[in-house]
């Protein structure tokens, strides 16, 4: 299968913080970065043949944070039927067979540069870029009309999730009829999240 890492918008030169020495991973350039900004890490890593979304407008107001289960995913009311629950402060837009959908998400102790989409994979992958120090998690809302993860029944599933390459746990902080949102810790010089499901919008 080939692989293709498109254009990543970085908007501030330097937003990696990468160290003189590391190298960048397998297959994962960025071509139309700014000079002097770069992405890479001593992992390898690779990404799928998609388009790379850059995140949306940040809102401002913050909201509170999403709502918890004491299991980790148990089922939260459908309320209006909206696939957005509450709980999130910014959106990355994901493109898929040329459609666009807004990925509502929250990231503590980094960035996320860009969402891509390998629908013959079933897989988001989320491009990020880990800073400061403390806690890292990123914490994402997957609409089940863009990917999902069923098993025999219709049933739930877990994700399998990556980063880097190496298969991570996580927790799904809450889920409803319209989506499922995801908490993922990352550490620093971690770059690439993906997320695999048993199906995505075809």
């Amino acid at each position: 299968m080939i692989f293709l890492f498109t254009s990543i918008a970085v908007l501030h030169q330097g937003v990696l913080g990468l160290q003189p020495n590391q190298t960048s991973s397998k297959n994962i350039t960025s071509q139309a970065t700014p000079q002097g900004t770069s992405l890479g890490s001593n992992k390898t890593s690779t990404v799928p043949n998609a388009t790379l979304a850059t995140p949306a407008q940040t809102q401002t107001t913050p909201s509170p944070q999403p709502p918890s289960s004491s299991n980790g995913g148990a089922p939260m009311s459908s309320g209006s039927g909206s696939p957005n629950m509450t709980g999130f402060t910014n959106a990355a837009n994901l493109t898929l067979k040329d459609k666009i959908f807004p990925i509502k998400y929250n990231i503590t102790g980094g960035k996320l540069l860009g969402l891509v989409a390998d629908n013959d994979k079933t897989t988001v992958v989320a491009v990020i870029s880990p800073g400061g120090s403390g806690k890292m998690v990123l914490t994402i809302e997957l609409p089940r009309n863009v990917i999902d993860s069923k098993g025999q029944g219709n049933t739930d599933i877990k994700f399998v999730v990556k980063i880097d390459n190496k298969g991570v746990d996580y927790k799904e902080v809450a889920n409803n009829l319209n989506a499922r949102i995801l908490g993922i810790d990352f550490s620093k010089g971690d770059r690439v999240v993906e997320i695999t499901g048993t199906q995505m919008t075809p």
